[in-house]
């Protein structure tokens, strides 16, 4: 059965895989930015992102197969779990076919766009045609043969994994052992990418060789997982003709509910490369990183309880109101927490590693709109705050989601959100693009105009997304549903958010430069590192002080449970009882029949009522016989 304790073990793990994941591809945004250029960098960073647009289908077949596979595997159903592992593969593979048709429509079509548009040219301007490829910061020049390599090379980074290897996944992690596959996937992520920053610092090797090595990388995640589920699930076998028509209308379900989902946050960086080009995406891109490495690092505190809460939903149906009072607290401090450091730490994280080595490539164009938007997306702490906000409500949507998916109601969220998300995607593009056109601010601020234009965008759609879901989960997954503490728990989200973004804005920033304290000749480490820690630990303090001002006995009940908390009030609990046992001259070995004296000793209770004296030998009982009579209604046939 899973727990709770196997869930925040896995938290940690998670958080750790994530942290470190991180890191990994901050260095590598660093080497590639400094080698290669802003452009490129743009490039490299959006052509990333391909195989996450494109593996929505294989991503929502396994969370169906992991959920539905908990239940035979706690069960010892070995046929089921065979069943669904079969359907699993044989699904994988179908749509992997599929990725690999869309890999090629994009990587033979994108890098003939961006190497037209790279360097201020227009697909309209027939001398942009004539040279199709990126300048590099040092004036070399990368082919469109380059930069087709380099598409396919991040766009088939998941191709072998889907197609051969993914279903093992879904065994290990519904059996909840999710923290074997985290520490596969960290060893494989640390031995390719070290490959990678060390054929990065040779000069003499072309522009597409590092990164051919990411193609390496599902092969050796997926054999070592493999080689795993084989010696441990010996019951695992693959059966062609065993088709679970459950996991495929599921994973169906899951599939189309994810796809507006999936436009609505990982649709802004693409959007503004076509629209506000390379540049811009290129500076969006750093910001990305640290946005989705934090938020799966807070989300691991909230996902992590997925299989825990599909088995709590499976023998329940529904959770308890005030269980979920607790959760959502719990949810809203994750969200608050990182959208306070997020938008006031990231600047400086960001300006420090990459400001110098992406604005000195932009000093000597004509056009300042470019210079701007990125001193802005740099130095302004508006920005920072915007793109917070972002994070912070998909981590919202994401604790509704973990619940929702939990009930298995994929299908009944999956309109509203597909239309959502398409709207999103033919309103957004229009409306920045217009901002362009129109050089709302100026002609030197059309493009900062349009980052606020597409941002502003998001949060509105985010927030719609998060209210139609939080009605759902209150109106069909939740037991006794009423308004009690919502009201105290939006204003934990709400006040201390709003309280240090009025700090940051008008404390922090005009006594604190961002630009100033980041500029490599004439800042200090040690400042910066001062204000990280200084403002974890002052928000951290922040929001328990607010969380039990309003809400001290939720707030009291998430402490207790917390491990280390639990565990501490546990053995005070035990050694009272010993106490109280060798105060009362009780050994629990020779009791046979001393309920009140073990009572007396474990609970402090001494029962001096009247009922307590009581027995049958001095109570006389008079039961009247009654003999009713019993009449049987027959009926003709």
């Amino acid at each position: 059965m899973l727990s709770t304790r196997q869930s925040i073990f896995s938290t940690i793990i998670g958080t750790l895989i994530s942290l470190i994941n991180s890191i990994i591809q901050l260095l590598t945004m660093y080497f590639v930015l400094q080698k290669f250029g802003t452009h490129f960098n743009g490039y490299v960073r959006l052509v990333s992102s391909f195989s996450m647009l494109i593996s929505t289908a294989e991503s929502s077949l396994g969370v169906a197969a992991t959920i539905l596979m908990v239940r035979p595997i706690v069960q010892n159903d070995w046929i089921t779990a065979n069943e669904i592992y079969s359907t699993s593969k044989k699904l994988y593979r179908k749509a992997s076919i599929t990725e690999l048709i869309l890999v090629f429509s994009l990587c033979l079509l994108y890098p003939v766009y961006a190497g037209v548009t790279g360097d201020g040219g227009s697909v309209f301007d027939s001398n942009s045609w004539s040279r199709i490829g990126i300048e590099l910061a040092d004036t070399q020049f990368v082919s469109y043969w380059t930069l087709i390599v380099i598409a396919f090379s991040y766009s088939l980074k998941n191709f072998i994994g889907n197609y051969w290897f993914n279903s093992y996944e879904c065994v290990v992690a519904a059996d909840n052992k999710n923290t074997v596959r985290k520490v596969i996937i960290l060893f494989t992520d640390v031995v390719i990418y070290m490959l990678m920053f060390l054929l990065l610092s040779f000069e003499s090797l072309p522009a597409y060789a590092p990164f051919l090595v990411i193609l390496a990388y599902s092969p050796i995640k997926g054999s070592l997982i493999a080689v795993y589920v084989k010696r441990k699930y010996v019951w695992l076998k693959y059966y062609r003709d065993f088709n679970s028509f459950k996991l495929t209308t599921t994973a169906a379900k899951i599939s189309r509910s994810s796809i507006g989902t999936s436009l609505l946050i990982n649709l802004d960086v693409i959007i503004a490369a076509l629209v506000l080009g390379l540049g811009v995406s290129s500076t969006l891109s750093l910001y990305l990183v640290i946005a989705v490495n934090t938020r799966l690092i807070m989300t691991n505190f909230i996902t992590s309880f997925r299989e825990f809460f599909v088995t709590l939903v499976a023998k329940r149906g529904r959770i308890h109101w005030e269980s979920y009072v607790k959760y959502e607290l719990y949810t809203f401090l994750v969200a608050s927490f990182t959208f306070i450091n997020m938008s006031i730490l990231s600047p400086y994280f960001v300006s420090s590693l990459y400001a110098e080595n992406a604005l000195n490539t932009l000093t000597t164009e004509t056009n300042n709109a470019n210079f701007n938007a990125l001193s802005y997306m740099f130095y302004n702490p508006t920005f920072s705050i915007i793109y917070a906000l972002s994070t912070a409500f998909i981590i919202l949507c994401q604790g509704q989601i973990t619940l929702i998916h939990a009930k298995g109601r994929y299908g009944e969220v999956s309109k509203f959100q597909n239309i959502l998300g398409v709207v999103y995607l033919f309103v957004t593009p229009f409306l920045t693009y217009l901002c362009k056109l129109l050089k709302v601010g100026g002609e030197e601020n059309e493009l900062t105009s349009g980052i606020i234009m597409l941002y502003s965008i998001k949060i509105v759609f985010l927030i719609i997304r998060y209210l139609y879901l939080w009605v759902y989960v209150w109106r069909y997954a939740t037991y006794n549903s009423t308004l009690k503490h919502v009201w105290n728990n939006v204003m934990i989200l709400v006040l201390p958010s709003l309280l240090m973004s009025l700090i940051n804005v008008f404390v922090i920033n005009k006594n604190f430069d961002i630009k100033s304290h980041t500029n490599a000749q004439n800042s200090s480490v040690l400042p910066l590192i001062s204000l990280f820690f200084g403002i974890i630990l002052v928000t951290s303090l922040l929001l328990i002080i607010v969380a039990y001002a309003f809400s001290p006995k939720t707030m009291n009940g998430i402490i207790k449970n917390m491990p280390i908390i639990n565990k501490i009030i546990k053995k005070k609990d035990e050694d009272a009882r010993k106490k109280r046992f060798e105060e009362n001259g009780i050994d629990v070995s020779e009791i046979v029949d001393k309920a009140s004296e073990l009572s007396t000793a474990m609970y402090g209770i001494i029962d001096e009522s009247t009922a307590s004296t009581l027995s049958l030998d001095t109570v006389k009982i008079n039961v009247e016989s009654k003999n009713d009579k019993i009449y049987v209604l027959k009926g003709n046939e």
